[in-house]
This record gives structure tokens, C-alpha cells and sequence, in this order.
């Protein structure tokens, strides 16, 4: 683990973050003179009226975090292909640039939506290509009725109901398409001969 590389605990760690971040801790969890004295000594944190971190410990806050950061790419990677920032990107161009008429904007930002879909890719299995259609198809379907009750581009991904449970109209969407059921564009053209 590579905390423990630099020969401290996960606690103590999280104490680190605490004063680096400038976040309250619950006290009664840990022993924290134990914690300090043990950071102090490493020279990761010092003392002088308040507890703070040293520049030996910002570096390895900053290393351990980079550590983790590259672990959750390549997490990432594996599991929604290895394009899938470039694929979150134009996902997310493919919704309007304009708050909806429910007063919320339409495209979310990019983290939430790659959260969003590392949850998407591991509950169902439709390709990017298929997304994308899908997505084409939602969009285009409520662009004719003037943005009207469409859902974010977050909230078409995924969205918890009433009952705490995840739903994905992005998954409805692809399973139309995997069961080749034609749009409501399609299905209401009539062919003039």
C-alpha cells in the first residue's frame, strides 16, 4: 500500500489530510497523541501553537494522491474504454448549451458525468457508438418539443427514483436501439409515393 511506503498509517494520514485540508476530525475515533507524535517525529507535521503540515509532508500528501489518481484513471480506463475522457467530452457537447426549462443546465460538468457513467458502464453493457445514438436520438426527440421535461445530461445517465433505486434512461435509449424500434421521428414519417 502506498501509504504504508512512507512508513505511516492510513490514520495518520487522514490526520495529515485533516490539517492540510483544514478539515475537522471526529476525535474520539482516534488516538491522536499517539498520531502526532509518531507524524511529528517523521517530520511530516510540527507543532508551534497549532498543528501544521511540513513541506516533507505536503510532498507526500501530493505523492499519495497522485499515486491514487493514476490508480482511478487506470480503473477508469478498464472499464469505460481507454478514450473514455474524450467520450465523457463529446457526450456531453451533444446536449445544448442552454439551461432547460426546468431551470437547470442542460450539460453538466465532466466529473460528475464520468461518475455518473463509470456507474452506467458497470451496471449495463452498450458500446460508446451506441451511447452516442441513443443520446442523438433523446436529444433530437426534445429539441421538437422546445427542451420541454428533458433531463440533464447527468440525469439521463442516471437518476435515483423515489425508492433510492438507480434508473438510466441512456440504457432505455440503447435497448431501443439494440431491439431496432425506430424513434418517434421515424415511426410518425409516412412515405409518400
Amino acid at each position: 500500500m502506498k501509504i504504508q511506503s512512507y512508513n505511516i498509517t492510513p490514520d495518520q494520514y487522514y490526520y495529515m489530510l485533516s490539517i492540510h485540508k483544514k478539515i475537522s476530525l471526529n476525535t474520539k475515533m482516534f488516538d491522536l497523541e499517539a498520531i502526532r507524535d509518531k507524524l511529528i517525529k517523521l517530520e511530516l507535521i510540527s507543532f508551534n501553537k497549532t498543528y501544521s503540515i511540513t513541506d516533507d509532508g505536503i510532498k507526500v500528501i501530493n505523492d499519495i494522491d497522485l499515486y491514487y489518481k493514476k490508480k482511478t484513471i487506470q480503473k477508469n480506463k478498464k472499464l469505460m474504454g481507454d478514450d473514455f475522457e474524450s467520450n465523457v467530452k463529446k457526450y456531453r457537447e451533444m446536449f445544448p448549451a442552454i439551461k432547460l426549462p426546468s431551470g437547470k443546465l442542460a450539460r453538466n460538468n465532466v466529473k460528475t458525468l464520468t461518475e455518473n457513467f463509470k456507474w452506467f458502464f458497470a451496471t449495463y453493457d452498450h458500446t460508446w457508438d451506441k451511447i452516442f445514438k441513443a443520446t442523438k436520438n433523446y436529444v433530437n426527440e426534445y429539441m421538437k418539443k422546445d427542451w420541454q421535461y428533458m433531463k440533464t445530461s447527468q440525469y439521463f445517465i442516471s437518476k435515483q427514483d423515489k425508492h433510492r433505486v438507480k434508473v438510466s434512461d441512456l440504457a432505455d435509449y440503447c435497448d431501443l436501439i439494440n431491439e431496432g424500434i425506430q424513434t418517434n421521428e421515424d415511426f410518425f414519417r409516412e412515405n409518400i409515393v
